[in-house]
């Protein structure tokens, strides 16, 4: 199709394989439907070789890896990468994983989200504060702080959960403020692979050199060529962007 304006495309890779329970929404088990007890309010965090509580009153959190210490730690309002796995939790066994019901590592890129807005279950938001990046950190959450008595796939109502979760990377925020829409779009199962794109040969021009006045080839633009590793198709990416027509 003709394209009659001015055409500057930059690549994005969407970061976003959503999970198929979903940690905006993870999953659950157990008890029938007695109302639930509220967790308390602050989390219990406990050592690595601590007993796990038999009775789930509140969050519970197990720093596993501290993980690098130069890096900020997450907050409230802060876009973030991670690679989790989910079970129901039973205090019957020793490490607590009943059911396994999602795991991210399943699919090819991590989760990501913005923390303290509402776009997880209260067990995540609250759960991942304060967490360096390659940090690993294991959540006890109470069924109040995850899905209650909604049922979920592979969960029972009124089901506590277990997360072992890694926090892939911190994404710098906009001067706005806000994240891409890779960051913000969540969806509840995975998407089925778009069709193959017919092949497109991308013309580069050089930065000094003039605009094109029409295009129907994809002009990319290198203004600045970085460092580090080369971004190659199927590989999570972290970008800031700006469009315009």
């Amino acid at each position: 199709m003709n394209k009659t304006l001015p055409f500057i495309a930059i690549m994005l890779v969407a970061l976003n394989a959503a999970a198929a329970t979903d940690p905006a929404k993870p999953a659950a088990a157990a008890t029938a439907a007695a109302p639930l007890p509220e967790a308390s309010a602050a989390p219990l965090r406990l050592a690595a070789n601590q007993p796990l509580p038999k009775q789930l009153t509140q969050l519970t959190l197990i720093d596993r890896e501290i993980g690098d210490t130069t890096s900020p730690k997450s907050v409230s309002g802060s876009p973030i990468l991670v690679h989790y796995t989910g079970w129901i939790y039973d205090p019957s066994k020793p490490d607590g994983k009943g059911a396994q019901f999602d795991s991210s590592r399943t699919r090819i890129a991590p989760f990501s989200f913005i923390i303290g807005v509402g776009r997880v279950i209260k067990g995540w938001d609250q759960g991942l504060i304060g967490m360096h990046i390659k940090g690993k950190r294991t959540l006890i959450i109470p069924a109040s702080l995850a899905y209650g008595e909604q049922p979920r796939p592979n969960i029972q109502p009124n089901s506590n959960l277990m997360f072992d979760v890694e926090l892939i990377n911190i994404v710098p925020r906009g001067d706005e403020g806000q994240t891409g829409a890779a960051s913000t779009t969540i969806s509840s199962q995975p998407t089925a692979p778009a069709p193959a794109p017919a092949p497109v040969v991308p013309v580069f021009i050089d930065a000094k050199a003039p605009l094109p006045a029409t295009t129907m080839d994809l002009i990319l633009i290198d203004t600045a060529v970085g460092s580090g590793k080369l971004a190659e198709a199927g590989m999570p990416v972290s970008v800031h962007y700006t469009g315009w027509l």
